[in-house]
């Protein structure tokens, strides 16, 4: 597997946390993540919980289990029963962003998005209780990834399919890793790109996801991943098959250093 994903910082620094806790120090931080399928939000509901017990902080991990209506709805239910201080949210889609930025500017409460967005939406629009947290460089990221893995294929004398397991359809860091995956196939006329799927950012999805391609086309001789997790489905599928990942199929994998897919 290769990967270009590091190991996630827990710090909750890069989520803004530290605003929160000295502005508001009896206010709730609440941790409202898409879901605890990934074990990336599961890792960093914990580190908010530890940093909160740290600061003396009360936190909340809420659940949206990929679904953005639900997710406004927690948020609604927070932020009318009071007290809530700051809110680090990492959303299915960009669908509640601005509405629930609107209403913590008005209520002065902290908001950190992580992740997902909308085209252009920015700081300078939210307002002053509003910061934003991602990955500058996830273009070069997947573009790099998958020329090291098209250039270990060739290495190896195989020409022939690659086939993806995307993330959330529309989620717009996924849209900027597929860009940089196109990007460095275009440079390898021997190869060609015949199909993809969402794994949706886990496990389970991305070996549904896999499966599914790997009917469809038995012949491919790398697999793209949108993060480790997906990569992760991506091995259990190809091992029962009776290949070996990184022999017989290279696996890249665009990110989130999940220790458990190396």
């Amino acid at each position: 597997l290769l990967t270009a994903g590091t190991a996630l910082g827990l710090a909750a620094e890069s989520f803004g946390v530290p605003s929160v806790a000295v502005a508001a120090p009896s206010g709730k931080i609440a941790y409202m993540y898409f879901s605890s399928r990934l074990a990336y939000c599961r890792t960093v509901s914990q580190a908010v919980k530890d940093y909160g017990d740290a600061l003396g902080v009360a936190t909340s991990g809420h659940d949206a289990e990929f679904n953005s209506n639900k997710e406004f709805d927690q948020f609604q239910q927070l932020q009318v029963a009071g007290g809530l201080g700051g809110v680090i949210l990492n959303p299915p889609d960009a669908s509640n962003i601005k509405r629930i930025a609107e209403i913590c500017g008005a209520n002065t409460i902290w908001l950190a998005n992580v992740w997902a967005t909308q085209p252009w939406y920015t700081p300078f629009d939210a307002g002053d209780y509003f910061a934003y947290y991602s990955c500058p460089d996830d273009f070069n990221a997947a573009k790099d990834i998958t020329t090291m893995m098209l250039t270990e294929l060739k290495k190896k004398g195989k020409t022939g399919k690659i086939i993806a397991l995307d993330g959330i359809p529309g989620f717009v860091i996924d849209v900027v890793r597929q860009q940089g995956r196109m990007a460095a196939i275009k440079n390898f006329p021997e190869f060609t790109f015949a199909d993809a799927l969402p794994g949706n950012f886990n496990m389970e999805d991305g070996h549904k996801a896999a499966q599914a391609l790997m009917t469809r086309h038995p012949d491919a001789v790398g697999i793209y991943a949108a993060n480790d997790e997906e990569a992760q489905g991506a091995i259990a599928v190809l091992k029962s098959l009776g290949l070996q990942p990184g022999v017989d199929v290279i696996i890249a994998s665009a990110g989130d250093g999940n220790p458990e897919a190396a």
